[in-house]
């Protein structure tokens, strides 16, 4: 009788642990679980944008396009989570991420610099860009004829700061990257500081008679931001990075939306 109770026993136990491991390999497999990263909404990844960056980020109608759009949606999309989009001014994204509450990520030309790395995390760079500077054709045949001249830029973006360090001491603010373009067009500036692939954009569909006077190989990292409290979905979307540069999709996107 002992025997037996202790066979049944270890027979149980058996089928106990073979149970559990298998629990435990399911979970495994898949690309997250509930408890692996915070999300302001189950199920869903609230993305802050300027959707006035094109080819990077703008607006199709009522639609949300461009590289870095396409690079979130297919980001969410291998993470098992719809992906919303909310249209927010460029200088308010890195706060807003930082404070929580209001967005899980910022995706928006953002570059990774140790200013905003104190405020939030980023991801590994999903694009690399330079800058550049816009005039009316035949206005200018030198940056260092710009110097005290009225320079338009996007508020707290990496051309402001260049334009204010290398081209003029009287920078001014847009909030929105057409606003800029603008500016020149009424005269209120005499260039525009701006990544170079948002330059050429906007000169190709718009504005035939702007020339790009100089552009300057920055190698700005373009990075998505992570509230520092989310290393868990930091990991997850690095990860899936990682993969999309792997299979050619980031490669892919690249040549559909900035050719």
């Amino acid at each position: 009788m002992k025997l037996k109770t202790l066979a049944k026993v270890f027979s149980v136990a058996a089928v106990l642990t073979l149970a559990m491991a298998l629990m435990v390999g399911c979970s495994s497999g898949s690309s997250k679980s509930d408890s692996d990263y915070k999300l302001v909404n189950d199920g869903k990844l609230t993305v802050a944008t300027s959707l006035d960056f094109p080819p990077f980020e703008s607006l199709d109608g009522d639609t949300p396009t461009g590289y870095s759009v396409a690079v979130i949606q297919e980001v969410a999309k291998r993470l098992d989570l719809e992906c919303e989009i909310k249209n927010t001014k460029f200088d308010t994204i890195v706060p807003a991420v930082a404070s929580g509450g209001q967005f899980d990520v910022g995706i928006s030309s953002i570059t990774i610099d140790p200013e905003r790395s104190k405020q939030v995390d980023f991801s590994d760079p999903y694009y690399i860009a330079d800058q550049s500077i816009v005039v009316v054709k035949g206005a200018y045949t030198s940056v260092d004829q710009l110097k005290g001249k009225t320079i338009a830029a996007q508020t707290g973006t990496t051309g402001f700061d260049y334009a204010q360090e290398n081209v003029s001491d009287n920078v001014v603010g847009f909030d929105e990257a057409t606003a800029c373009f603008a500016a020149l067009q009424s005269k209120n500036a005499e260039a525009i500081a701006i990544d170079l692939p948002v330059a050429e954009a906007m000169i190709s569909s718009a504005y035939p008679d702007y020339e790009i006077l100089e552009k300057i190989a920055t190698g700005e990292e373009y990075g998505i931001a992570i509230n520092k409290d989310n290393t868990a979905l930091k990991d997850a979307i690095n990860k899936v990075l990682g993969e999309m540069d792997k299979d050619g999709t980031l490669k892919s996107l690249q040549d559909k939306y900035l050719g």
